[in-house]
């Protein structure tokens, strides 16, 4: 849990520090005019989000993990329990890895103005919208599955 902490407080203080080139750049989709460093600073802001992701991504899926670990001694003499909860606990482990590899980096990483001629079009914001929506649902049958081993009858 204290490396979950340390990723998670990682990631709040990437975020704080990076916002204000998230915000230029929200201010320039809005109409102001962009300032002489708007395109190194936007790469800035949108490399310091990706790397806010990633810890975050880890560290939740960390605080999962350990609750797993957790609750494993209770059921530890049951067989149903035991088989159920490696179970569980592949299926965490592989939706967590696929959730992180989800992450789209290739918009992120380019030059900026590579990524604002082909990172808005509607091709790209789909695949971010499916992304996102299969990383939920992973997340909530995850979370689902965790209660699975506890209503295991111990006869």
């Amino acid at each position: 849990m204290l490396a979950a902490l340390v990723l998670l407080l990682a990631s709040t203080v990437i975020a704080q520090l990076f916002l204000r080139y998230i915000y230029q750049m929200e201010d320039i989709s809005n109409g102001a005019v962009p300032s002489p460093s708007f395109a190194e600073d936007s790469a800035k802001g949108l490399r310091g989000f990706l790397a806010m992701m990633y810890l975050s991504y880890v560290g939740i899926w960390l605080v999962k993990l350990n609750f797993l670990l957790f609750f494993r001694r209770f059921g530890n003499h049951v067989p149903k329990y035991r088989i159920s909860w490696w179970i569980v606990l592949l299926f965490n482990t592989g939706a967590g890895a696929a959730c992180i590899a989800l992450v789209d980096i290739k918009c992120t990483l380019k030059p900026i103005d590579e990524m604002f001629a082909s990172c808005g079009d509607k091709e790209f914001i789909t695949r971010i919208s499916i992304t996102t929506k299969v990383s939920a649902i992973l997340d909530a049958a995850g979370d689902a599955l965790s209660t699975f081993p506890s209503v295991i009858p111990s006869k």
